[in-house]
């Protein structure tokens, strides 16, 4: 693992590890950019794994997008919401508000990130 990799993971670490230790901490709490940049490497993560459902994640002021799982042919569900409860869906935290999927259903279950 290159060096200049170790800060970020230490950045995501200690925010969401503040998140799971439940001490009046939510993903509200987490700076804007560092909420993204945690949806970015999820997406990452998750982007074409056929065991990743196809979702499409948008923040509800349009300022950022991503594709989740494998979209071969699939229509994505599009989910918005605020990005710390993108953040927190796309992480499999408990979600801190309400999360909207396209048409009204339920919110596709998400493989584990890490």
């Amino acid at each position: 693992m290159p060096l200049s990799q170790v800060p970020w993971m230490r950045v995501r670490e200690v925010w969401v590890h503040a998140v799971d230790l439940n001490i009046d901490t939510s993903f509200d709490d987490v700076p804007r950019d560092v909420c993204a940049a945690l949806v970015d490497d999820v997406a990452a993560s998750l982007r074409g794994r056929p065991d990743c459902p196809s979702v499409r994640l948008r923040s509800e002021d349009g300022a950022h997008t991503w594709l989740l799982g494998d979209s071969d042919g699939v229509e994505p569900v599009v989910v918005s919401g605020d990005l710390p409860g993108l953040t927190a869906y796309a992480t499999g935290r408990p979600v801190p508000g309400p999360l909207y999927p396209t048409g009204g259903g339920f919110l596709p279950k998400l493989p584990a990130w890490l």
